[in-house]
C-alpha cells in the first residue's frame, strides 16, 4: 500500500503540475525513498538534444566530480542501449591524495523513452555495505522512468497548447481561444444566451485616407485599434472581428456575463472618452483627428464557427448583430458617437446619460424600436 501511495504522489503531480523541473525532482526524491538509495540523478535532453542534469539527490554531479560520485559509463550505456541496467557488484575508484579505493556499489539506471525516442535517464546508487537492488526496485524505477516520459510530454504539450492559445487570442480573442481548444471548433455552438453586440467604427474614414500615405494609415488604424481592445478586454468585452475602419465585439458571448449590457454601454462611453487623449497624439504625429460612432444592442443570440474548408471563423449571426450595426450607422444622422436600444438601456443603471430619439425603422427589421442617444457630444 505504501508503495502504490508513493505513485499516487508522483502521478498527481505529472497531472496538475506545470513545472517539469518540479515534476522530475519530486519524482527522485520519491524514487530514492521507495528502494532506499542513497542517491541518484535525473538527465533529460534539452530543445538542442543535449544531455542536461535535471535532478540530483547527493550527489556530487554538480561539483565536476561526475567520475568518482556516479557511473557515467553506466548513465550512457542506458541511453545508447535504451536498456535498463542493474548492476549488485559495481566496482567504483576514488583517487584522493594519489591514494586509490575501491567500493563495490550497486546501481539501477532507467533509460526515459517519450514517443520512442531516449529522452533522458534515472541513475541511481548506493554504496553501503551489504545494500543492494534487485528485479523488484528495477520495476518500480521503471515506473518512475514512466512517469517522468508522461510529464516531458505533457510540458511540451503544454507549450505547443500556449503557442497555439496566444496565435488564436491574436485573431479571435482570448475567450474564443480558451473555448475553441477546450470544445474543438465542430462543438463550438453558443445558442440562445443573453449578450450585448456592440458596432464602432471611425467616422469620415475615405477623408483620413486622403490625407496621409498609406503606411502612416495604417499606424492610425492600428493606435486606434489598439487603444479601444484594451478598454474592451477591460470590460469582458470579446472582440469578433476587425472591419475595416472598424469592429465588432460582443459582450455575455462566449464568456456568461449577467451585466453584458451595461459593460457594452461603459465600454462605448469609456472610448469615447478616451478618444480625446488618443486625438492629442494624432494631431501631433499626422495633423489629425478621429471622431467615432457606436451602436449597441441586447438580446438572445447563437454563435459558432462558419466559412469553408479553407477558411473558418467564429461569429455571432442573426438579428442583435445586425440591429447594432444598423444602429452605429444612424449615429450619423443624429450627430451623437454612441446609440443604444432600448432593450439594452433597460437593462443598465445609465440611463441618466441617455436621452430619448423615439421610435425609428431599422432597414432590415419589421418592427420599429425605441433608441437612445447620449446626452453630450464627449
Amino acid at each position: 500500500m505504501k508503495n502504490f501511495n508513493v505513485s499516487q504522489d508522483i502521478s498527481a503531480n505529472i497531472n496538475f503540475s506545470l513545472n517539469l523541473t518540479e515534476v522530475i525532482n519530486i519524482a527522485l526524491i520519491n524514487a530514492l525513498k521507495l528502494v532506499q538509495a542513497e542517491r541518484g540523478v535525473i538527465f533529460i535532453r534539452n530543445s538542442f538534444g543535449k544531455l542536461e542534469l535535471f535532478a540530483q539527490r547527493n550527489s556530487c554531479f554538480s561539483l565536476g566530480l561526475a567520475s568518482s560520485c556516479i557511473s557515467m559509463e553506466i548513465v550512457w550505456k542506458a541511453i545508447s542501449t535504451g536498456m535498463p541496467i542493474l548492476r549488485t557488484q559495481e566496482r567504483a575508484y576514488t583517487v584522493i591524495s594519489g591514494s586509490v579505493s575501491v567500493e563495490l556499489r550497486t546501481i539501477i539506471a532507467v533509460p526515459i523513452f517519450v514517443k520512442e525516442n531516449v529522452m533522458g535517464v534515472i541513475y541511481i546508487d548506493d554504496k553501503r555495505e551489504g545494500k543492494s537492488f534487485d528485479e523488484r526496485d528495477l520495476n518500480m524505477i521503471k515506473i518512475y522512468a514512466s512517469y517522468i516520459a508522461l510529464a516531458i510530454e505533457k510540458s511540451g504539450l503544454e507549450q505547443e497548447r500556449s503557442r497555439l492559445y496566444a496565435l488564436l487570442a491574436q485573431f479571435l480573442g482570448s475567450d474564443v481561444a480558451e473555448l475553441l481548444l477546450a470544445y474543438g471548433y465542430s462543438d463550438f455552438i453558443r445558442e440562445n444566451r443573453e449578450a450585448a453586440i456592440l458596432f464602432a467604427d471611425i467616422r469620415s474614414f475615405t477623408e483620413i485616407a486622403e490625407k496621409i500615405d498609406s503606411r502612416s494609415l495604417f499606424d492610425v488604424l492600428n493606435i486606434f485599434f489598439d487603444s479601444m481592445l484594451e478598454i474592451l478586454l477591460k470590460r469582458r468585452g470579446c472582440l469578433l472581428k476587425y472591419l475595416g475602419d472598424g469592429f465588432m465585439a460582443s459582450f455575455g458571448m462566449p464568456k456568461e456575463n449577467k451585466n453584458a449590457s451595461e459593460d457594452a454601454v461603459k465600454t462605448a462611453i469609456e472610448m469615447i472618452s478616451a478618444l480625446a487623449e488618443l486625438n492629442k497624439f494624432c494631431y501631433r504625429k499626422f495633423g489629425l483627428k478621429i471622431d467615432m460612432g457606436a451602436g449597441i444592442h441586447s438580446g438572445k443570440v447563437t454563435a459558432g464557427i462558419i466559412g469553408g474548408f479553407k477558411r473558418k471563423e467564429w461569429s455571432i449571426i442573426g438579428d442583435i448583430p445586425n440591429t447594432a450595426s444598423r444602429l452605429e450607422s444612424l449615429t450619423k444622422n443624429y450627430d451623437t458617437q454612441l446609440i443604444v436600444s432600448e432593450n439594452t438601456l433597460k437593462k443598465t443603471r445609465l440611463q441618466d446619460l441617455f436621452i430619448e430619439i423615439g421610435i425609428v425603422s431599422i432597414r432590415g427589421k419589421k418592427e420599429k424600436i425605441k433608441i437612445f442617444m447620449l446626452k453630450s457630444k464627449m
